[in-house]
């Protein structure tokens, strides 16, 4: 994990990537993005620009 080398079993693998696909919007054609989740792209591109938007969408239905 970030370029590191790392193990883990597939099914722990497996449910990770899902269930961060599922919260992300990510399709399964999409799921390579995923390959490498603690990679600062990763966190960067992908979880805080989903975090903001998300953000975003909240405040303005409730205030």
């Amino acid at each position: 994990m970030d370029s590191k080398p790392w193990q883990a079993g597939r099914f722990a693998h497996s449910l990770r990537t899902t269930l961060w696909a599922e919260h992300l919007g990510i399709s399964q054609s999409e799921m390579n993005v995923l390959v490498d989740p603690v990679c600062e792209k990763t966190y960067k591109h992908i979880w805080m620009t989903t975090a903001k938007v998300s953000s975003s969408l909240f405040y303005s239905i409730s205030h």
